[in-house]
């Protein structure tokens, strides 16, 4: 009986799944342990519940890209990582990460798109300014707001405040 070797027939699919599964194991692991800190707090009032849903559908992806990059290569021709990007992407998720307790949410969250569009190459001055303040509205509102999620909130979050004075 011959043993068949599982073959990765798309390496950079194979590498960015695993990098996303670990990534959401490490987002699950946190989400975990920094609820687990909280004194008493039911999973529904957690800021710490969407990033734990976040977490696994990253991990969900990450296997399922890792099975892409194990399926028989196409006749197609695939365009390599741009290495840059990647590392600029996961740069600014970084900064927002880190920034949240400061900034607060709105705030960070605003700041975040408006980086990652800039550094997309988005020019129009109204849609760097309206889409990071009303993408970021709309989230703190509907989770915020009407569903009730605990979001960070800081005492520099301006953005914040400001939507909670309007509404």
């Amino acid at each position: 009986m011959k043993l068949q070797r599982s073959s990765i027939t798309n390496r950079a699919a194979f590498f960015e799944g695993c990098l996303i599964l670990l990534a959401g194991a490490a987002l699950g692991w946190h989400a975990l342990n920094r609820h687990a800190q909280l004194a008493r707090v039911d999973w529904a009032l957690s800021p710490y519940l969407f990033p734990l849903l976040v977490s696994m559908g990253l991990f969900i992806l990450g296997i399922l890209l890792m099975l892409e990059g194990m399926k028989p290569p196409n006749q197609t021709t695939k365009q390599p990582l741009h290495w840059p990007t990647v590392v600029m992407t996961i740069g600014c998720a970084l900064c927002y990460f880190l920034l949240m307790p400061f900034l607060g949410f709105a705030l960070a969250t605003a700041l975040f798109l408006l980086a990652m569009l800039l550094f997309l190459g988005e020019r129009r001055v109204l849609m760097l300014i309206l889409l990071p303040l009303v993408f970021s509205a709309v989230l703190y509102i509907l989770f915020g707001k009407l569903l009730h999620v605990m979001l960070p909130g800081a005492p520099v979050d301006v953005l914040g405040r400001a939507i909670d004075l309007i509404l």
